[in-house]
């Protein structure tokens, strides 16, 4: 082999190892990462804003979220759609229940999302007044006729919703089991509620949001506690909450409501008793701008629409007294994230390219070497 052929080659080899380092920041770059927080009692997980740079691969508005048993996560956004990911934020696939082709403009208002363990989907769709009930397979199984519903949970084998004003409860097949209140500002009174939870015991929880409030009552709907009111104007100091968004629960039945208008979490007890307050408001990743919908991913982890920032976040509370296994991604997953890990890897590579090479080129020299002394060689 030539020293020319040999360059040549080790620069062919250059060549290709730039190309796959590009190729790989290219794949593995976050759609939009933008400069992350540090949060208070707040540790961000991920940020995702879409599987790609096309408009139609980003997250638009996203509103409503859900986790099932697998870790699948189902977010509704403002392009008519209910988008399923999995654990690692590949896509599964893309729920359109309300589509009707027969229809020239069909709009829809997809916005609360819930999941039951037998893998059925909830989608609760405010502009044609329905919530729809998709299989497992992604097919359309049922829907419920019912007035602007805005918020769904599953929990003890049932579907609770939200609606405009009446909370109600259905089996899951879609049954109407239970339905208390009306749209107002007083007791048992709801105005647009944008997040719904139940405990064990049946009690319910709703953001009653319009309202500036949180909301308990028991399984019949007989108020228990009330946190927050009212206030006269948005900078009225005896407002709690800016606007009431999404709520959820966790496995030690702590309450968590997101706030769209301060970009804060709220955990509360299921006596109503305040254990903490964490979030800020931005558009740094950890920050929230305008969230919508929260659900409890297991552990100390929950998922939030960030709504008016395009993505979906996945962070971890430190709650005092509250206990939970933090989230720990394969470690496989981490070091291929790590750079310094790539870097390694490459410079492993290079060096034992070019220890191979030169081996060959020392053995072409010596067999070289050892036919020019031979006699009539």
């Amino acid at each position: 082999m030539s020293k020319r052929v040999l360059i040549a080659r080790i620069i062919t080899l250059l060549i290709a190892l730039v190309a796959l380092i590009y190729l790989y920041s290219t794949l593995t770059q976050p759609v939009g990462g933008n400069e992350q927080a540090s949060v208070e009692n707040s540790r961000l997980v991920w940020a995702f804003y879409g599987t790609g740079k096309r408009v139609d691969k980003l997250l638009s508005k996203p509103h409503g979220v859900a986790v099932d048993k697998n870790g699948d996560i189902y977010v509704s956004d403002g392009r008519q759609r209910v988008l399923v990911f999995d654990r690692n934020r590949r896509l599964k696939a893309t729920l359109d229940p309300g589509l009707d082709p027969k229809k020239k403009n069909n709009f829809r208002g997809y916005l609360g999302v819930a999941v039951a363990d037998n893998g059925n989907v909830y989608i609760a769709d405010k502009v044609q007044n329905k919530i729809f009930i998709v299989d497992p397979g992604g097919r359309r199984v049922g829907e419920i006729n019912v007035m602007m519903p805005t918020a769904l949970t599953v929990a003890n084998n049932k579907l609770y919703a939200a609606t405009y004003g009446p909370v109600i409860v259905y089996d899951l097949k879609g049954r109407q089991l239970k339905k208390f209140g009306r749209r107002g500002g007083g007791p048992n009174q709801f105005d647009f509620p944008g997040g719904i939870a139940a405990d064990k015991k049946g009690n319910i929880y709703v953001s009653d949001s319009n309202n500036n409030r949180l909301v308990a009552v028991d399984p019949d709907g007989k108020p228990l506690w009330t946190v927050g009111k009212k206030g006269a104007t948005m900078n009225d100091p005896n407002r709690t909450f800016g606007l009431p968004s999404g709520l959820t629960i966790d496995d030690n039945e702590i309450l968590y409501m997101i706030d769209a208008f301060n970009g804060t979490i709220y955990a509360y007890n299921t006596n109503g008793k305040k254990l903490i307050e964490i979030g800020e408001w931005g558009q740094k990743e950890g920050q929230f701008y305008y969230p919508a919908g929260m659900t409890f991913a297991g552990g100390r982890a929950f998922t939030i629409a960030d709504k008016y920032n395009d993505r979906l976040q996945t962070i971890e509370l430190n709650v005092p007294g509250v206990k939970g296994a933090m989230i720990r991604e394969d470690i496989v997953s981490e070091l291929l994230r790590n750079p310094a890990f790539l870097w390694i890897i490459i410079a492993l590579v290079i060096s034992v390219c070019a220890a191979i090479i030169w081996r060959r080129l020392q053995t072409s020299k010596a067999t070289a070497d050892a036919r020019s002394i031979i006699p009539g060689s």
